[in-house]
């Protein structure tokens, strides 16, 4: 199925390279965030330059700063009167809808970076393919909001035989469900072209489903959407501006945001730079406003342009600090910048030190975090790890391939399954190759036992024990021979 699914992606880009694509009309659904704009920016760069037309669909009340950062004629504004628009599917759909028909464009592929459902709505109503483009940390939101449900690992530590081929099994009753009509919301994951920004060493990029594409950095190396804007950096010395470090921290109460304030400002002192710590939690900038002083080296802020996705598009301080990767470690690995995670999430903390890009701690062990940013001020070993991955970020294509997968959807169409991927299976922390073998073994051992029971049965009557024994044998190993 790999080949197959190969042999037609080379031939589809074959085709568009000799023969050129036909002009789309791609529309763009966006939650409108900062960091999101600036990944569609990318890809309607790349869009134009083929004579494609684009619109991106946000809501109303984002739509100022959506025309901000891609230009008026990109984005479409959505007006919704009823209060849960963006939470009640069918009204999202409808509003797009009239949108669209409003600004007379009627699209060939709708590409979802945000609100899959109310996507795959759309894209049903107009009878178009859908092709989804996943955050930075390919995970859903609990709003839904994340265009992306990311498979898992390739392999799985713990679980008996009998889980994995049954969460296999499970796999191919989905496929049936979605074969006679009956899917649900979980298939549209499993049915349609998906775009990561997955980076070989940094992300899980092998061993998934053939509709998952990972395109690396979505950005040039010379690009940067946030250059036009205002520039955003504290009144500090001048010795401040050219040597920084970037926190992201998010503040629950008044005693956490305390406790990181006595932490950076610890960590600005032994390392004799300057701190911008930005929290998106308005009460804890304006909690300690008064406390932070103009010659202060910490300055801390809500401000949305010292967020990450316009920070780290635009400067490069030498240490970023953070509780999470999303949206963070990725545009850090960028700018080369190392990454010290001092979140709870164990997951991401493998992330960072599997790619070596940078170091996990606590953020309630000050000695810690004092000691891992003193480490990565001249670390050799994480800048050439995250100088590798740098480099592969870019060899992955970028916002020219996630074109061409869009470009190739259109030309398959909304009802070609070509690159179906078993939608249980997609979730399975087996992956897909693991999950098919898991099957492929449990109908082996299947036909097995019966070939075994029948055996057992002359036996019994011709009283032949070492038959009985080899028939035991080759039902016990059969199907963990496949496995293994």
């Amino acid at each position: 199925m790999q080949f197959k699914t190969l042999l037609l992606v080379t031939c589809c880009f074959f085709v568009s390279f000799v023969t050129g694509v036909t002009s789309l009309n791609i529309a763009v659904v966006s939650s409108g965030t900062p960091a999101q704009l600036f990944n569609i920016h990318h890809i309607i760069q790349a869009a134009d330059q083929r004579n494609h037309n684009v619109v991106v669909l946000v809501n109303s009340e984002l739509a100022s700063s959506c025309e901000d950062l891609l230009g008026r004629s990109v984005c479409l504004a959505l007006f919704c009167p009823h209060p849960d628009c963006q939470k009640t599917q069918f009204l999202f759909s409808k509003a797009a809808q009239l949108a669209l028909r409003k600004d007379r464009f009627s699209p060939n592929v709708v590409l979802a970076a945000a609100f899959v459902t109310e996507s795959f709505l759309l894209s049903r109503h107009y009878s178009v393919p859908l092709v989804m483009l996943a955050d930075t940390g390919a995970k859903r939101d609990v709003d839904g909001s994340s265009a992306f449900v990311s498979p898992k690992s390739g392999a799985k530590q713990n679980g008996s035989f009998i889980d994995s081929v049954l969460e296999s099994v499970r796999g191919f009753y989905e496929d049936a469900k979605i074969s006679v009509g009956l899917s649900s919301d979980a298939d549209v994951y499993a049915t349609h072209h998906i775009i990561t920004q997955g980076i070989p060493g940094l992300d899980l990029v092998e061993s998934i489903c053939p509709n998952v594409h990972p395109v690396g950095f979505l950005r040039a190396d010379s690009s940067s959407s946030a250059a036009d804007l205002v520039t955003f950096l504290p009144n500090w010395s001048p010795t401040c501006s050219s040597r920084f470090i970037y926190a992201s921290i998010s503040a629950e109460d008044s005693r956490a945001t305390s406790e990181i304030k006595i932490l950076m400002e610890r960590v600005a002192d032994v390392t004799d730079s300057c701190v911008l710590w930005y929290s998106s939690q308005k009460f804890a900038s304006q909690l300690h406003a008064n406390d932070v002083s103009e010659n202060s080296s910490l300055t801390l802020t809500d401000n949305v342009l010292a967020s990450p996705s316009f920070v780290l598009n635009q400067y490069k301080p030498f240490v970023v600090i953070s509780d999470s990767i999303d949206g963070v470690l990725r545009d850090a690995v960028f700018i080369e910048s190392p990454t010290i995670y001092i979140g709870t999430d164990q997951a991401e903390c493998q992330q960072v030190e599997n790619a070596g890009v940078g170091h996990c701690t606590t953020r309630s062990s000050l000695t810690q975090v004092v000691s891992a940013t003193v480490a990565l001020q001249n670390s050799t070993v994480e800048s050439e790890n995250i100088r590798r991955a740098r480099r592969m970020g870019f060899l992955m294509g970028g916002a020219r391939k996630a074109l061409d997968v869009i470009e190739l959807a259109a030309q398959l169409g909304a009802e070609n399954t070509d690159f179906f991927c078993e939608s249980a299976i997609f979730v399975s922390s087996y992956g897909y190759n693991g999950s098919v073998v898991l099957v492929s073994s449990f109908v082996l051992g299947l036909c097995a036992y019966a070939f075994s029971s029948v055996l057992r049965f002359f036996c019994l009557q011709t009283e032949s024990k070492s038959a009985t024994l080899l028939a035991f044998f080759f039902v016990l190993f059969c199907p963990t021979s496949f496995v293994s």
